[in-house]
């Protein structure tokens, strides 16, 4: 008897979540280290061949990317980090994986609140030193943004979607928002898209179709049957 793929708006994700620490008993850094090891073996199946640019901003999101950008290293890939965010103000589980990659030497660049797109792209170059980049992960947003992305974010962006390489959106493009799809008028444009525990509505709306590319839905290690039990657990919103 199949079973009917699930599709769970942002709220619900976030209770599976709380349900797989605090019921599970799984760390949410052992979830985190699932997802971005399950992005790693989405790229891979890609052939990739090149350099990766791994852009992280601020929490869960970005916590996944420092994960992705340390499994590319022991792939033997050469990867460098993007940060658009203040990385001191990373907590909890993002803290602990931003940490490992700092000890293991990641290459990082900083990108200023102020630069222009231009001045983006000129710092890619600079970090890559002239070999070339195929893809890059978008690490920057994910399920629990509010709103459009920040000014800061919209030259990074736009640098992303006017270069030539493939890009993974990780959980959803940055920009896209993952109840109601497209609400800005700047998002990354992805060649896929790798969403954890289940599909989100907004990522299958028709004005996000040309936005996710071909959308994958990764397990990051909580059971299917886990995942249903905690959305009948979920309390009902009123």
């Amino acid at each position: 008897m199949s079973v009917e793929p699930l599709c769970l708006s942002c709220a619900q994700v976030q209770y599976v979540d709380r349900f797989a620490m605090e019921r599970l008993g799984i760390p949410g850094s052992v979830l985190m280290e699932n997802a971005g090891r399950g992005c790693v073996d989405l790229l891979v199946k890609q052939e990739v061949e090149g350099a990766v640019l791994v852009l992280c901003g601020p929490g869960n999101n970005g916590g996944d990317g420092w994960v992705i950008a340390r499994h590319l290293q022991v792939r033997g890939i050469n990867v460098k980090v993007g940060l658009v965010c203040d990385a001191r103000k990373y907590r909890g589980d993002a803290a602990i994986h931003w940490r490992i990659a700092q000890a293991l030497g990641i290459p990082t660049v900083q990108f200023s609140p102020d630069s222009t797109e231009e001045q983006i792209s000129q710092l890619i170059s600079a970090l890559f030193q002239g070999e070339r980049l195929r893809w890059v992960v978008d690490a920057m947003l994910g399920t629990g943004a509010k709103g459009p992305p920040r000014q800061h974010m919209l030259p990074v962006i736009e640098a992303v979607n006017r270069a030539e390489w493939r890009c993974l959106a990780v959980d959803l493009p940055s920009g896209l928002d993952a109840d109601r799809g497209v609400i800005s008028t700047t998002l990354v444009r992805a060649d896929m898209t790798a969403t954890f525990v289940a599909a989100k509505p907004g990522l299958l709306t028709e004005d996000a179709a040309r936005w996710v590319g071909k959308t994958c839905v990764l397990d990051i290690g909580i059971p299917d049957h886990a995942i249903r039990a905690a959305i009948r657990d979920m309390p009902t919103q009123r």
